[in-house]
């Protein structure tokens, strides 16, 4: 293919183009050079090939994805692979098995970074397995985590987050987590409001 070639000899400044037209010609069938391209050491380049991946990731491919967040150092592509890896768990129908994966990748975590992004995808999987993660409020000397844990409960999906979230705003002392666990109590209640009438 003439494009795969000519992004093999490009240079940075074009090569982020034509990772986007590669992707949306082939679709998934471009996923094998996606992921060679998420380990580029520009950035620029990972990032451009990290949001395609958030298109055409399968299923099958979403443990390479969590991967990235569990074993990489190169934080400046979190964001992006945390964005990825978020579109393609939507792909996986059972939210066990979402959970299965997302619990696995966070069990290798290297970085705080990394824990704090699948910490982040636990919402997405639903289950009671995943909810017991958040609700461990897991000892940390990293003042991220405790926040982390909370802002996810805080997205949590129904009502079952409730309990944890009016514990941590009653117990906490400080503003920042009461602020989280407050918001997130408020739109659990809108939700249940609107469901109820």
């Amino acid at each position: 293919d003439l494009i795969t070639q000519d992004l093999n000899s490009s240079s940075v400044a074009l090569r982020v183009p034509l990772l986007e037209v590669v992707s949306r010609r082939l679709g998934p069938a471009a996923n094998p050079l996606l992921f060679r391209e998420a380990n580029n050491p520009s950035p620029a380049v990972a990032n451009a090939a990290l949001r395609a991946l958030g298109r055409t990731a399968r299923p099958g491919e979403v443990p390479a994805l969590l991967s990235i967040l569990a074993e990489s150092y190169h934080t400046d592509i979190f964001g992006e692979v945390e964005n990825a890896a978020a579109q393609a768990l939507e792909r996986i129908q059972l939210p066990a098995e979402r959970s299965k994966l997302v619990r696995h990748a966070l069990d290798r975590a290297q970085t705080t970074e990394g824990r704090c992004s699948l910490l982040d995808l636990l919402p997405r999987c639903g289950d009671a397995a995943a909810l017991t993660v958040l609700e461990s409020n897991a000892a940390s000397t990293d003042a991220r985590i405790p926040v982390t844990l909370l802002r996810a409960l805080a997205e949590w999906p129904d009502a079952r987050a409730w309990k944890a979230l009016a514990e941590a705003y009653r117990e906490s002392t400080k503003e920042p987590l009461r602020s989280v666990a407050l918001r997130g109590l408020m739109r659990l209640a809108i939700e249940l409001n609107a469901h109820s009438t």
